[in-house]
């Protein structure tokens, strides 16, 4: 039946099916445009959340395969370009240390499912930097292992307040030497390489003579010109590898690695005969000062107290039989 031959009721029906049917289409238009405008809402917001973070961001594919980054801006510290990462597996393209904390972060990812992280450190313009790296996997919509992101972030300035603190927290303000702290994990180090390679070392304990004379005559300021000036005497008298510390007021300790009893004597004795020979000058007043010190040989069968309490017997010995001299422990 064409047009001409229908009826007039028949044409309303249709017409009124087809503004249903429109209708329709229209109201599944309007829900692809919400949905359409929540999915460029949401895209908006992770652009600004993204744009708001100082990482470089990275995704690999299952392989390995750099596949996209994110690069919020132009960066000067980088190990290369991150568009020359794409296309290109993380172990072709990493340095050697670098790929193997990569894999044992992706091992790790894939076990438990959570982050991992690393710290790794680089030359870069002759420069060491250090950063961060955190791997997560990524899953398909099966839940399937399906990539890698990797968000890398520059720690160099953490690091560097790290080493900062630390240096701090194992040195004397006054002399710049280690404090106990400091020397005390020095000594630690050294017993381990003992353990090692069964070499002998030294301990020298010294202590100021009659310091308590020089701060009531001069003044704790000259007091603390006389410890700075013997630490750089001790220091300058001693070798590369040894090790110094204030023990504690006007008490000082060196490790000599590598270094029999009788070496130990005699870095003591050159110590001593310097600082006698030296003249302390301060606000024009001139004076000697003296040290005394004692020497010990380090075993195995000995704890790092021990030894120390050892070593200050002898020393005391020397302040007992007249000071400004050296007294060995046998």
């Amino acid at each position: 039946m064409n047009d001409n031959n229908k009826t007039k009721e028949q044409l309303i029906t249709e017409l009124e099916e087809l503004l249903e049917e429109n209708a329709k289409l229209k109201k599944v238009e309007n829900q692809f445009n919400y949905i359409d405008k929540l999915i460029q809402d949401k895209e908006e917001r992770f652009k600004s959340v993204i744009s708001s973070i100082d990482d470089l961001v990275f995704a690999l594919d299952k392989n390995g395969i750099f596949i996209d980054y994110y690069q919020p801006y132009d960066k000067d510290d980088l190990y290369l370009k991150p568009k020359d990462f794409l296309g290109k597996s993380f172990k072709d393209i990493l340095p050697k240390n670098i790929i193997i904390l990569f894999e044992d972060a992706i091992k790790s990812a894939k076990i438990t499912e959570a982050v991992q992280e690393f710290d790794y450190s680089l030359i870069i313009n002759d420069k060491k930097m250090w950063f961060n790296v955190k791997i997560s996997i990524l899953k398909n919509s099966n839940g399937d292992f399906d990539g890698i992101s990797a968000v890398s972030r520059n720690i160099t300035r953490r690091k560097s307040l790290e080493e900062k603190l630390k240096k701090a927290a194992h040195t004397d303000l006054l002399t710049g030497l280690y404090n106990r702290r400091g020397f005390y994990d020095k000594f630690k180090t050294e017993m381990s390489r003992f353990k090692r390679n069964h070499k002998l070392f030294s301990i020298i304990m010294g202590d100021i003579d009659f310091f308590k004379k020089i701060n009531e005559i001069y003044g704790h300021e000259c007091g603390d010109y006389v410890i700075k000036r013997i630490s750089a005497i001790i220091k300058s008298s001693l070798r590369e590898q040894d090790i110094v510390g204030r023990w504690g007021g006007e008490e000082f300790i060196i490790l000599l690695p590598e270094t029999e009893l009788e070496g130990g004597k005699i870095s003591a004795e050159k110590i001593c005969k310097k600082i006698y020979s030296n003249t302390f000058s301060y606000k024009k007043n001139n004076f000697k000062a003296t040290m005394s010190f004692g020497v010990s040989i380090y075993n195995d069968i000995m704890s790092m107290e021990e030894i120390c309490n050892k070593t200050d017997k002898c020393l005391l010995k020397a302040k007992k039989t007249g000071r400004n001299r050296v007294v060995c422990c046998k």
